[in-house]
């Protein structure tokens, strides 16, 4: 047998272990432990050989793996040592929770995996800043090999502003071999279990590698920070060694893990990480890996297999590629937390901020179609702010921490479409639970802003055109958006038994819908206008998605049958279109919406397809940006957050499958704690 059929059968037999995956064209980048904000680590390259990992935000986070075979060094990951040839890459494959290379020379093939088990069923998993790196090795040669591994984590991911400070260590934890390194930003650990590991160290990873790749033993700990003259970097180490042969697969692992220093807040409160509430420590997170980590490997080739074949089935397999290489980059744009109510809160970052009230709503599809309690931990601490002592206005805050505003600036069209949005997003927690008890707590507070928002009617000002909001919805889009609204109140009050009161919102969003389409058209039908009564204006119509999701029919059936077909014909080959026609600034999040209104799956496929082949342009190696200009493909700002579950609206959409995995979601209490401001 030749070596390129001993290379396919390889990655046939190794694959055939893992889950279901998919293959983006040429990701930017690819996961590799990706947990929250400040744990969130990639490697900005096609090959895992070709360069160094990093953090999100591109400071470095380098993680190397070296392999030994009978006595020969080769590179798996990392470009260090510079010398030292890598084995060769065969194959890629990017799934939910798994990242996945396949190396192989003559003698040997290797998977290499990183898993972060990011199950939406699970809080406690879910939580846990946790991440899996494995080794499939299969022999190609029919011989027996010695094999030696040496994997290590750079001491900058601890301290990445002071990494001359870093403190090392090691922990007792019965079973497992657990390193650890402290620094400004919080500790890094990196662990095995003690039946695996044939060595372990911490210090200067020159010094660890050059050992490595020269056969000898791990130098000694060097637990003191180097001299002026010595700051080369230092880092944890840890080595594996065993034996493989005939015709089966050998598989070991090892996990790092990250304990921020920074803990979330919440106004004036300081919260607990959701993994930390009953009292859990570094110590007991490494003996918690090891225990589960079995368990934890098959529920996550399971949840992969199963959402992947639901989402093919249901969009294509392009759709399933760029979900799957989302779904890590969306759950790790949060922070998972306890509030003082014993409640779990999500607060997702943007650039080291709370994230835009609209981009939480965008991103909400794919806690609502898989794990609706995390809808509502989303939701509800922008409903605490709001009814917070201080916030005296009758509108939603467009970002959480944000001051109180003064009556003129409550008004602007960002700020009522966040309103709107978030009434909606709290409507459409109702009907995937199918009960109304979420938005009852808020109905004081929802029916304010349903009075706000009938008061306004449709006058919501003249479109920004101001650089920090030239990608949100304005205009005609906040109007849609608040004419829905008062749909989705009248439905809310319907169902808590306010006849009266359902009837005369439900009245009002019927009048307002039929104003909005004489106002916005001047037939009735697509392309409507970015600003009401504007002529050669458009926009992209994303707020109908709404319409369809909960039922409310206000608009007519053909209008977004209309802006469908007027998407389509604007639809570039590159990277779909622009948001509006003021400039070519587009937002994959705002793409998945529009899509949301295609008529039927081939419509769906063919909108995605310029979106799927747009990911792999890319040249700004960090995680998938959301914003990017429609023309040339370039990204525009940073990487995507919370605002890329959009990707996973068409889930939601279909009531079979979101009612499969909605049911399979997190149960999560009731109630949250009130939010206290800043300064309280």
């Amino acid at each position: 047998m030749d070596m390129a059929s001993r290379t396919l059968m390889l990655v046939a037999v190794l694959v055939s272990a893992l889950p279901l995956q998919a293959q983006v064209v040429r990701p930017p980048a690819t996961p590799l432990a990706v947990h929250d904000p400040a744990f969130s680590i990639w490697m900005p390259a096609e090959r895992p050989y070709d360069a160094d990992a990093v953090h999100a935000d591109g400071a470095s986070s380098a993680l190397t793996c070296l392999v030994r075979i009978d006595g020969r060094a080769r590179r798996l990951l990392g470009t260090q040592p510079g010398g030292v040839p890598p084995l060769e890459q065969k194959g890629r494959m990017i799934g939910p929770t798994h990242s996945d290379w396949t190396l192989a020379n003559e003698q040997v093939g290797i998977a290499l995996q990183f898993l972060t088990p990011a199950l939406p069923a699970d809080l406690d998993v879910l939580a846990r800043p946790v991440s899996y790196v494995s080794l499939a090795v299969r022999v190609l040669d029919g011989k027996a090999h010695h094999i030696e591994v040496q994997f290590d984590a750079e001491a900058s991911i601890a301290s990445p502003d002071a990494p001359e400070s870093v403190l090392f260590g090691r922990s007792t934890v019965p079973g497992v071999a657990a390193l650890h390194a402290t620094g400004t930003a919080g500790r890094l650990w990196l662990a095995a279990k003690d039946s695996e590991v044939s060595g372990s160290s911490f210090g200067p990873v020159a010094k660890a590698r050059v050992s490595f790749v020269e056969g000898a033993a791990l130098p000694a700990d060097e637990p003191s920070p180097p001299t002026a003259s010595e700051r080369e970097p230092r880092a944890l180490t840890l080595r594996l060694a065993f034996d493989v042969g005939g015709s089966g697969v050998t598989r070991h692992s090892l996990w790092i893990a990250f304990e921020s220093a920074r803990r979330p807040t919440l106004g004036a409160a300081e919260l607990r990480p959701y993994w930390r509430r009953n009292g859990l420590d570094g110590s007991g997170l490494m003996a918690l890996a090891a225990q589960d980590q079995d368990a934890l490997e098959a529920r996550a080739r399971a949840f992969d297999s199963a959402l992947q074949t639901d989402l093919v089935q249901l969009g294509g397999s392009e759709w399933a590629k760029l979900a799957a290489l989302v779904w890590r980059q969306t759950l790790g744009a949060a922070n998972l937390a306890v509030d003082s109510s014993g409640s779990p809160v999500l607060l997702p970052r943007a650039g080291g901020r709370p994230a835009r009230t609209l981009d939480v709503v965008d991103g909400a599809p794919i806690f609502l179609a898989t794990s609706p309690g995390l809808a509502r931990a989303l939701a509800a601490p922008l409903l605490e702010r709001a009814r917070s002592p201080g916030w005296d206005v009758p509108f939603a805050p467009v970002v959480l921490d944000e001051p109180a505003p003064g009556p003129a600036l409550a008004v602007d069209p960002e700020r009522v479409a966040a309103t709107a949005g978030l009434l909606l997003l709290t409507a459409q927690i109702g009907v995937v639970e199918d009960r109304v008890r979420f938005a009852e707590r808020y109905a004081d507070l929802l029916g304010r802003w349903a009075e706000s928002l009938d008061r306004i009617g449709l006058d919501v000002g003249a479109p920004s055109v101001s650089g920090a909001n030239v990608l949100a919805p304005l205009d005609a889009n906040a109007a849609q958006l608040s004419v829905l609204a008062l749909g989705a109140w009248s439905q809310i009050a319907a169902k808590r038994g306010l006849d009266a009161e359902a009837r005369r919102y439900r009245a009002r969003a019927e009048d307002l819908a039929r104003a909005w389409i004489a106002r916005a058209s001047s037939n009735g039908v697509a392309p409507t206008r970015l600003a009401l009564d504007a002529e050669g204006s458009w926009s992209q119509r994303t707020a109908l998605v709404w319409d369809r999701l909960l039922g409310l029919g206000l608009f007519p059936a053909e209008l977004a049958t209309s802006e469908a077909a007027a998407l389509r014909a604007r639809w570039g080959t590159l990277a779909g279109t622009a948001l509006d026609s003021r400039s070519p600034a587009a937002s994959l999040a705002r793409g998945m919406w529009s899509a949301g209104l295609a008529r039927d799956r081939a419509e769906f496929e063919a909108l995605v397809k310029p979106l799927h082949a747009w990911v792999g342009t890319l040249d700004d190696r960090r995680p998938l940006s959301a914003r990017y200009d429609a023309q040339s493909g370039r990204s525009l700002g940073s990487e995507g957050g919370i605002e890329l579950g959009a990707l996973f609206l068409r889930l939601l959409q279909d009531r079979t499958a979101r009612a499969r995995w909605s049911a399979q979601g997190a149960r999560v209490p009731e109630g949250h704690a009130p939010y206290v401001p800043s300064g309280k």
